[in-house]
């Protein structure tokens, strides 16, 4: 590690008192990064010992987080500015993209308490709740969240696979392509927008979004001004809507190779159902 990240400067015995051009340098010689990153937050981390610190969203991704089994060294935690712990497995594998630096100021705590069990969970926490929340404030600004997940939605992929407690949280930041023409649709606004009629969120399996319009019974959907949710990456997206189950009430469906229109056939679905009903009461 080189000299100048093992201590930090006075200013970080409280981060929140640092200045942006200040934060942006500390980020560079942290990363060895030549650009900005693309958000940063300054945030207490709350116990005992509280620890002050900042979380970089880089602006690209770095070449060595492509290595799936790389453990990542990108929490760094001080103790009155003096480095003691560089932290491997203090996040889910699918955030070691986040850079964080973290002091702790009290003259009460010793480097072996800062390295305890209890305090690095109480840590690990905290910065993985704060992530999420610094992703969904990313998602609120469209092209800071286009270039969010232009860098690491390989890695919110992985995250809903391997993050089950979190999975609606990550799935708030996934945009699909619509049949109707639009090209950046999250589920949360594509149920907003839903006609009343329609009782299902639609989606439609394909290579291109021309391909999905190439199907009679996405065709037939968007006759009736009902828009499908392109899925194209095919084997991640159907696992995705299936492992979710429903959104904001409303069950996903695959239109794909329905032979009549979506409303059809789930009107006749809630026919037999009422048949069943009546037969068995």
């Amino acid at each position: 590690m080189e000299d100048e990240i093992k201590r930090l400067p006075q200013w970080c015995q409280n981060f929140n008192e640092g200045s942006e051009a200040q934060v942006l340098e500390l980020y560079r010689k942290f990363t060895k990064d030549f650009e900005n990153p693309l958000y940063f937050q300054q945030f207490v981390i709350s116990g005992h010992p509280p620890l002050n610190g900042v979380l970089f969203i880089p602006h690209h991704d770095s070449l060595e987080a492509y290595d799936w089994n790389d453990e990542g060294k990108n929490i760094k935690i001080y103790l009155r500015g003096q480095l003691v712990a560089d932290c491997t497995h203090i996040l889910p594998q699918y955030l070691r993209f986040v850079k964080g630096i973290f002091n702790c100021s009290s003259i009460n705590v010793s480097a072996q308490d800062l390295r305890s069990e209890a305090l690095l969970k109480n840590i690990s926490e905290a910065i993985h709740a704060k992530c999420l929340q610094i992703f969904l404030q990313l998602s609120i600004d469209e092209d800071m969240h286009r270039k969010f997940l232009g860098a690491f939605l390989p890695y919110l992929k992985q995250g809903f696979n391997e993050d089950p407690s979190n999975r609606r949280h990550i799935a708030q930041l996934f945009h699909f392509q619509t049949c109707s023409g639009q090209d950046f649709v999250g589920l949360d606004q594509y149920v907003l927008h839903m006609p009343s009629d329609q009782p299902e969120i639609y989606y439609a399996s394909g290579c291109t979004r021309d391909d999905v319009l190439s199907k009679p019974s996405v065709r037939k959907c968007l006759s009736r001004n009902h828009d499908i949710l392109c899925a194209l990456e095919p084997s991640y997206d159907k696992t995705l809507f299936n492992q979710l189950y429903e959104w904001r009430g409303k069950r996903f469906k695959d239109v794909s190779e329905e032979g009549e229109t979506a409303k059809s056939s789930s009107a006749e679905r809630i026919s037999a159902e009422s048949q069943r009903a009546v037969r068995t009461g």
